[in-house]
């Protein structure tokens, strides 16, 4: 019980320090201009703060939606992860002029990047189509 106790709070914690850092960042260098050097991110910033209240209040939508019909959206929104990062990964990555030649995508990457995409297309057509 104590090592599940562990498991759980390690995986919160790590997720509400780190995704709104995640976040931080991000929007300071989309903010920045492309001759500034990156700010670092503060746990006191304003994008820190406001996406950890929206961590903490956008959930409880839930509250008035139901537990089946929130069930389904998780299942739904979990199920379109894996495809969705191959599609980001074959885009973002794909292409030296995006980020650099020393960083793209290797060409057996992008086979197994296709690969899951025709796995989940044919996965979900089979649950669709019959």
């Amino acid at each position: 019980l104590l090592g599940a106790f562990g498991a759980i709070f390690s995986s919160l914690l790590g997720v509400w320090q780190s995704v709104p850092y995640l976040f931080a960042d991000l929007w300071g260098m989309i903010r920045q201009s492309k001759t500034a050097d990156v700010p670092s991110v503060s746990t006191e910033s304003a994008a820190y703060r406001w996406y950890l209240y929206g961590m903490a209040v956008i959930p409880m939508i839930g509250l008035w939606v139901g537990f089946a019909a929130m069930q389904k959206t998780y299942a739904l929104v979990g199920a379109l992860f894996m495809p969705m990062l191959a599609v980001v990964l074959l885009l973002l990555n794909g292409r030296a002029t995006r980020i650099g030649e020393r960083y793209r995508n290797h060409p057996i990457t992008s086979v197994f990047l296709i690969a899951i995409l025709i796995f989940f297309a044919m996965a979900g057509w089979s649950k669709v189509s019959g």
